[in-house]
């Protein structure tokens, strides 16, 4: 079968795309709330788009690059929260039970930046999580080239054949 949706990538990217849909659409289904499902919409759709996006990194030889700057970003935004976690754990570990926590205050007062910090960390969450699948199969991705190439190695050898066909290297004898 050699139909692969025009991005030549190894079976298994297509596989692990088709089991994320899969299951996708079965919680997708089991939700009643529409703001639910079109969470679920978006988490999958950004999911897909960064698998393939970064099996055609690995395939460019950027990947690396691109997985270092996620990486980065990841780390800061978890050491952030755990920081925050244990201001909180260890200043307000005593306060009375009605006392408001200086960012849930914050994130009341300025909601727009808030859901804007929000959606960005999840984009880097998932990002990350498609980068992670897509690396599973880099030795696969790796071994496939893009469909240009293969068509102009090709060539190449044909013309080879050719040549070598023409020319034995032997002289004649009348």
């Amino acid at each position: 079968m050699k139909f692969k949706f025009g991005l030549n990538l190894p079976w298994g990217i297509y596989a692990s795309i088709f089991t994320l849909l899969i299951i996708g659409t079965f919680i997708w289904y089991n939700v009643k709330s529409t703001d639910t499902k079109d969470m679920i919409n978006y988490l999958c759709f950004i999911l897909t788009v960064s698998i393939v996006q970064g099996a055609l990194l690995i395939r460019m030889g950027k990947f690396e690059l691109y997985k270092n700057i996620l990486n980065g970003l990841w780390n800061l935004e978890t050491a952030a929260t755990f920081l925050y976690g244990m201001y909180v754990i260890l200043e307000y570990s005593n306060a009375p039970s009605n006392f408001v926590l200086p960012f849930s205050k914050w994130s009341s007062e300025n909601r727009g930046l808030f859901i804007l910090i929000v959606i960005f960390f999840s984009v880097i969450c998932i990002a990350r999580a498609g980068y992670s699948i897509a690396e599973i199969f880099k030795a696969p991705i790796l071994n496939t080239l893009p469909i240009q190439n293969k068509i102009s190695e090709l060539n190449v050898k044909m013309n080879q054949t050719n040549k070598n066909k023409g020319h034995s290297g032997k002289k004649r004898k009348k």
